[in-house]
């Protein structure tokens, strides 16, 4: 008997312990982080770039954003888990500068966001006009099997005329076409179809036909500008004959259309640059990075990165990636 009512303690205990156990949450670890502890933005109160300035939290256990200047707060000021909370600046357009505070809290901690404000106009120096990578054309390039010269230094890596694929019928070069036009490019001799895709850049010229990349025009209407003075920056490369011979080139930027000038190395204003040479040695396959100030371009502007001679017999190709249009100071 003294063993069955010991046998029935433990068992009730048990299953009371148990309950309890059952009924108490279990401690969850907070987690918290932000991604930026400073913000610099100009007088609309945007970054320099243009674009809105954010903070990425990650609060399981909720946060809150609070603000120690008028001036200054947050679109979501509460939330939990993971948010990006977009930081709002009012205008300012006098003054040498002014500084915000924004703090966002949890359970058990807090993190402060430092926000300075210039009265920088908008587009600040730096603004970005214009940036491919041309990592849009890798689809096309895939389907219509691309190689990649620079990563190989094979001088017989695929390259897909696409002018003559699209002229064929081919769908995949007859949609980089129309894509190509919408986004505001053209060639300099469309006659000649002599520009080729490879595997996430262009390629251009052949044999006695030389050619160039019309560039878009800068949107201007975005910023409110009429002017703007630029820096103009790409890569370019030279191809390589089947005897790792890197091809004559010699590149130049042309201002082709509407105003803008063209500060040459001598200081001297010109409508076509100075010309860059590849930094290539024979049987080397990479880019050489070139870049100009062009002042005074409008929205009706069209630059041109080509060989420097268009009539020039022989063997001219080069390869382009990585095109940036900033904004600089005028002269």
């Amino acid at each position: 008997m003294f063993r069955q009512l010991i046998s029935a303690f433990i068992f009730v205990g048990g299953g009371f312990c148990f309950l309890l156990s059952c009924d108490k949450e279990p401690d969850i670890p907070a987690r918290f982080s932000i991604d930026t502890v400073s913000i610099d933005v100009i007088s609309t109160g945007q970054l320099s770039s243009g674009e809105v300035p954010t903070i990425s939290i990650v609060a399981n256990k909720g946060y809150n954003v609070t603000s120690d200047s008028e001036w200054l707060t947050v679109d979501k000021p509460q939330g939990s888990g993971s948010a990006t909370v977009s930081v709002i600046a009012q205008r300012y357009d006098e003054g040498t500068g002014r500084t915000g505070h924004l703090t966002v809290s949890t359970a058990g901690g807090y993190q402060t966001v430092t926000v300075r404000q210039t009265a920088t106009p908008f587009p600040a120096f730096g603004y970005s006009y214009f940036d491919d990578d041309f990592s849009w054309i890798v689809p096309y390039a895939t389907a219509l099997g691309a190689g990649d010269y620079i990563a190989t230094a094979d001088p017989n890596a695929t390259a897909p005329n696409v002018g003559s694929k699209s002229q064929d019928g081919d769908a995949d070069a007859v949609a980089f076409m129309s894509e190509f036009a919408e986004r505001g490019y053209s060639v300099l001799k469309p006659e000649d179809n002599t520009m080729y895709l490879m595997a996430h850049y262009l390629k251009f010229c052949r044999t006695d036909h030389n050619n160039g990349l019309v560039l878009p025009a800068p949107a201007l209407s975005e910023t409110g500008e009429e002017t703007t003075d630029v820096e103009l920056s790409f890569d370019f490369a030279g191809h390589m004959s089947g005897k790792l011979y890197v091809d004559d080139i010699r590149m130049v930027v042309e201002v082709l259309q509407g105003p803008g000038q063209i500060e040459r190395s001598s200081g001297a204003m010109s409508d076509v640059s100075d010309s860059f040479l590849p930094d290539q040695k024979d049987g080397e396959a990479k880019w050489t990075h070139a870049k100009v100030n062009v002042y005074g371009i409008s929205s009706t502007t069209k630059l041109a990165i080509r060989h420097e001679d268009m009539d020039a017999t022989g063997v001219h190709r080069f390869h382009l990636d990585n095109i940036k249009m900033i904004k600089i100071p005028g002269k």
